[in-house]
């Protein structure tokens, strides 16, 4: 028998995968079995996939201190503002922005809410304005006017007044987002109450003379009514008291200085005023242009001589202008107005007074003197 020569076994060391291939093509070739030929050598060296490239080494990144970031604490204008108000205001937002002042809502120590007016400087024209709105208020009480609870100076010496908060838009707005006018008879009902409170002015003596929509406000009611409120009495003017009547024999005599400087009072501007107001309210728009585009004596012309001419002959009396209709007073002309809706079955106005009884007498008696604490 004979004895078969044992295979000769080569053992070849397998790299692992994540430890890397190290030397050339020729030691793998140098790896082939023996015997072959230099064409296996160069195909099994061509078939072994190149070593994977070792990534360097890097140390590890030590992490960025944290930066510390200072901000500045932002204080708010009505931050600001509760630093300059007399102590136990407390201010919630800004409301309205005007030309020559702000109003700010807040609240009082009471934890009522009230409306700061602040003024945007320390002039002495705008301090004397100031000062004629609280002397006006402070000699009226009435419903359809704003109330006036404290006046004075902030710590930087502007002038500010504490007013009766207003929840409710004002007739222009009401009027620009409607995008048309109201019924005659809605109109009359709404601005009566207006004319109630021009009528206790001119009995006091002052005339508003900055009567339009922007300055009513109209507050919400119980029971679907409204409360039409005049705000801003800045620009009010006092009425000059008549002279006294002397007898033929008795010499006249100078009359004494005026308390006031400035112009007087026309109680003729307010009817004309008012008179704008209800065509604005029926039209929804104002009647006249602006002051610069106009004459003296310009009526508008409309289209409600064609629906109701009664009412137009009225509302064209009372937009005359003042130097024309001296005689006309607001009574008159507010009267007039109750007893055409009168007649159309109106019995109660939009705060639900009746809307005759003070139309229905004789009309006051003329101013004879300045308001008490003027």
């Amino acid at each position: 028998m004979t004895s078969r020569q044992a295979p000769t076994v080569r053992i070849r060391k397998v790299t692992e995968p994540s430890e890397p291939v190290t030397g050339s093509t020729d030691a793998l070739a140098d790896s082939a079995p023996s015997g072959s030929s230099d064409e296996d050598r160069s195909a099994l060296a061509s078939t072994v996939p190149p070593p994977p490239l070792r990534s360097p080494v890097m140390s590890p990144i030590p992490p960025v201190p944290a930066i510390p970031i200072f901000r500045a604490d932002v204080v708010s204008p009505a931050e600001l503002l509760s630093a300059r108000l007399p102590d136990g205001y407390r201010v919630v937002q800004l409301a309205h922005e005007g030309q020559w002042s702000d109003v700010w809502q807040a609240i009082d120590e009471d934890g009522h809410p009230v409306a700061v007016k602040l003024a945007r400087s320390r002039t002495p024209d705008i301090a004397s304005r100031f000062v004629t709105e609280a002397r006006a208020l402070a000699s009226l009480t009435h419903r359809s006017i704003v109330r006036l609870h404290a006046h004075g100076a902030t710590a930087d010496q502007r002038p500010f007044l504490a007013l009766e908060w207003l929840e409710g838009p004002s007739l222009a707005r009401t009027l620009e987002e409607r995008g048309a006018g109201l019924p005659p008879v809605d109109a009359i009902r709404l601005l009566i109450p207006i004319a109630n409170a021009l009528l206790l002015a001119h009995d006091r003596g002052l005339v508003h003379g900055d009567l339009r929509a922007e300055h009513v406000i109209l507050v919400p009611l119980p029971n679907d009514r409204l409360l039409p409120k005049l705000i801003d009495f800045a620009g009010a003017l006092r009425i000059p008291a008549p002279a006294p009547k002397l007898a033929s024999t008795e010499p006249s005599r100078p009359s004494p200085p005026s308390e006031r400087s400035g112009p007087d009072g026309d109680p003729a501007v307010d009817v004309q005023a008012f008179a704008a107001l209800v065509f604005h309210a029926i039209m929804g728009r104002p009647p006249f242009q602006p002051e610069s585009q106009r004459t003296a004596r310009e009526v508008p012309r409309s289209g409600l001589s064609e629906r109701d001419a009664v009412l137009w002959r009225i509302l064209a009396q009372g937009l005359a202008p003042p130097q024309v209709k001296r005689r006309q007073s607001l009574h008159d002309f507010a009267k007039a107005l109750a007893q055409w809706a009168d007649l159309r079955g109106v019995e109660a106005d939009v705060t639900g007074s009746s809307i005759l009884p003070r139309w229905s007498g004789s009309p006051p008696a003329p101013h004879r003197g300045p308001p008490r604490g003027g």
